[in-house]
């Protein structure tokens, strides 16, 4: 008798953002390593993407015989490559399509929300906030992406009182599951921090 071995079910993730942000340029870029070109995602893309990504293994901790004190050792050597399999979506940012990001939540682990830094800001705050309060987020993880900002410490920091002065975002910063990162899609700025976050 054969016995059907169950199918593992892939963490979900999804990228969200106003059209032209970038989505798609990441949605590339996780895929294949370089950003390609793009055109506007009308609806929705979907691929099963291996995400590699280079993270810290946990230092080791050394005792110095002679003061007893305690010293953490971390070598180049401890820094490994990590890989995880994803179903990945590239979710339209056209605004007929926003009020459908809603049907692609379900089910979610992972959002990357993409804000566009030369665009107005609070539109896309409101956006995000909206997605948030939806309770199929509630168990997802969050990485905000302020992409098209090199430098943009100013905007970092309105980003992040955004959401500390934000009551839906309270249980995201207590279980750490949110992370705000400055990124250029087109340089690959930012990219290798999205390829951790995803990796967790």
């Amino acid at each position: 008798m054969c016995m059907r071995i169950p199918l593992q079910k892939l963490p979900k993730v999804v990228i969200l953002g106003i059209e032209s942000s970038g989505k798609s340029t990441l949605y590339n870029y996780l895929k294949s390593g370089v950003p390609g070109t793009t055109t506007p995602t009308k609806r929705f893309s979907q691929s099963s993407v291996n995400i590699q990504a280079m993270k810290s293994a946990k230092p080791s901790i050394l005792v110095d015989p002679r003061t007893g004190q305690r010293l953490l050792k971390l070598k180049h050597a401890d820094v490994v490559s990590v890989s995880r399999r994803v179903s990945l979506f590239d979710i339209s940012g056209m605004k007929a399509q926003r009020e459908r990001w809603i049907h692609h939540l379900q089910n979610v682990d992972r959002i990357v929300f993409v804000i566009d830094s030369s665009a107005p800001l609070q539109p896309q705050l409101t956006d995000l906030k909206q997605v948030m309060c939806h309770p199929h987020s509630q168990e997802a993880q969050l990485i905000i992406c302020l992409n098209k900002s090199d430098t943009g410490a100013d905007l970092k920091m309105q980003i992040t009182n955004f959401v500390n002065e934000e009551p839906i975002f309270k249980q995201f910063l207590n279980d750490e599951s949110l992370g705000v990162v400055r990124t250029n899609f087109q340089t690959g700025l930012g990219v290798g921090e999205i390829a951790q976050f995803l990796c967790v």
